[in-house]
């Protein structure tokens, strides 16, 4: 093993080598987040040292980490000594400063990983790497997210993983595509291995997943009376639900239906428009400028309603053995429902498992990197499979020395993939309204892919009416508005 060396704006041929403490730094990585480095200046070597700055680790002359300096503390030890305290982290940090405005129809996950890399984050440098994603997502908004939160977002829908290397080449693919071609087996326990340990835990998981989108258009509603009923002095009437697209409002005033022009409010004041509707609103605003409808009048409202949808699937298979453990995921940005479906499966595909967590410690050469997979075949704990890479710290151990610890799981309920999904397992409850939709899926084949039939109900909840009985095989909220096979 070699010196550790360290250069600031550049690599070791176009930077300035900056001397760290040979004893003291660290660097901690975990799959679905950005690595840290920490590390001790002994000596400046003339530069300057501000966070933002680009740092690049060597051992001799082989390149090991880079990334930006993002936390400083310097304290003097002398009128002209100063040592700093450093904290920086890799390039994947880069995204995390980048907001993304931008919306996508009918297009694979590899485009839209492209398109975000050549418009937003080149601006740092950051190039396309192995992008390999051939999922098709049918409506995905990015409204002023982050980068970060978008490849996130994205990731969600399949058994992908993403990160930037040490040399700012984004890499979106799924888990498995890269597998270590060094195998960890019985006699590496003996040579070259320490504290070999085992930890199984049902931390996350679960083998019922609920998730709630977006609002969705409901099918159109024709001819609909909204309330209050006409009195000579209301202008504010509501429809049933939430209205998506722009209504058409028509009034009889005794002598026939008549079409009224309806304008945005808060947009097209000024266009003499008869009514004012608002996105996401149930109020239709008569204008102050026209004549207030009387008692007698009619007012009816053909529209899109909004209704946001819960898709419910379920691993039989593991219910039959455990029973129910339930989760409840939300997603603002799902909109669709074949996503919304595709992202629920994937959710049970990665953590309806119990989970093993293997960890060891390893000296000298770095044979795993943190997001590849791992075969392991260890004959006492009857273990034969391949793992994922969740975690690798590694730092001095003397000058000359690096040590690796290693943790590597073969299913996320440790939470090793938890980060890959922060913003959307962080709901805590769960609330269903009257004008929702509930989508509810029976997985008919024992593993959950898109290889089975299921069956899709679409229910509407009941009201009050004279003309509705009771009835013995009528029950509340089961009015089915549609049922469908679907054969993935």
């Amino acid at each position: 093993m070699g010196l550790r060396h360290l250069y600031i704006d550049g690599t070791d041929e176009t930077g300035t080598e900056i001397f760290m403490d040979q004893y003291n730094w660290s660097i901690t990585e975990n799959a679905g987040s950005k690595s840290t480095f920490n590390f001790v200046i002994s000596d400046t070597n003339g530069a300057t040292i501000n966070t933002g700055k680009e740092v690049r680790l060597y051992e001799d002359d082989t390149y090991l980490w880079g990334g930006s300096i993002t936390g400083l503390r310097d304290e003097s030890r002398g009128i002209n000594d100063i040592k700093y305290s450093v904290t920086a982290h890799d390039f994947n940090e880069l995204v995390e400063r980048i907001i993304i405005i931008k919306g996508f129809n009918n297009r694979t996950i590899t485009y839209m990983v492209n398109y975000l890399v050549d418009n937003f984050f080149s601006t740092y440098g950051v190039t396309a790497g192995t992008i390999s994603a051939d999922t098709e997502i049918n409506k995905v908004p990015f409204s002023y997210v982050y980068g970060h939160t978008a490849l996130n977002h994205l990731q969600g829908f399949g058994n992908y993983i993403w990160n930037i290397d040490k040399d700012k080449k984004l890499h979106f693919q799924l888990i498995g595509d890269v597998v270590s071609s060094t195998p960890l087996v019985d006699n590496d326990l003996m040579v070259d291995i320490d504290n070999f340990r085992r930890e199984r835990s049902l931390n996350n998981y679960r083998n019922r997943q609920y998730i709630k989108g977006s609002d969705r258009l409901s099918v159109i509603q024709t001819e609909k009376t909204p309330t209050p009923t006409p009195n000579g002095s209301h202008r504010e009437f509501f429809v049933k639900y939430k209205v998506g697209l722009e209504p058409v409002v028509e009034i009889n005033r005794g002598a026939g239906w008549i079409s009224q022009t309806v304008g945005v409010r808060g947009l097209q004041e000024g266009s003499g428009a008869q009514w004012w509707w608002s996105y996401g609103s149930s109020q239709l605003t008569h204008d102050e400028n026209e004549t207030v409808l009387a008692t007698g009048d009619e007012i009816r409202v053909t529209y899109y309603g909004l209704i946001p949808l819960i898709v419910i699937t379920q691993k039989s298979s593991e219910i039959a053995s455990k029973g129910y453990y339930d989760a409840y995921a939300y997603n603002a940005k799902l909109e669709d429902t074949i996503d919304a479906l595709r992202y629920s499966y994937n959710l049970l595909e990665k953590y309806a498992n119990e989970a093993d967590t293997l960890s060891f410690v390893k000296i000298d050469g770095k044979d795993y990197e943190v997001g590849e997979q791992v075969d392991v075949t260890n004959t006492l704990r009857s273990i034969n499979e391949r793992f994922l890479v969740k975690s690798c710290s590694w730092g001095a151990q003397g000058i000359d020395r690096i040590l690796y610890e290693y943790e590597i799981i073969d299913s996320p309920n440790t939470g090793g993939w938890e980060d890959f999904f922060k913003n959307i397992i962080e709901a805590t409850r769960i609330s269903v309204d009257t004008n929702e939709i509930v989508i509810y899926t029976q997985q008919t084949a024992e593993t959950i892919e898109f290889t089975g039939v299921y069956s899709i109900e679409e229910s509407q909840p009941l009201y009050p009416s004279n003309t509705l009985y009771p009835s013995n095989t009528l029950y509340p909220n089961t009015v089915i508005t549609d049922t469908d096979t679907v054969n993935d």
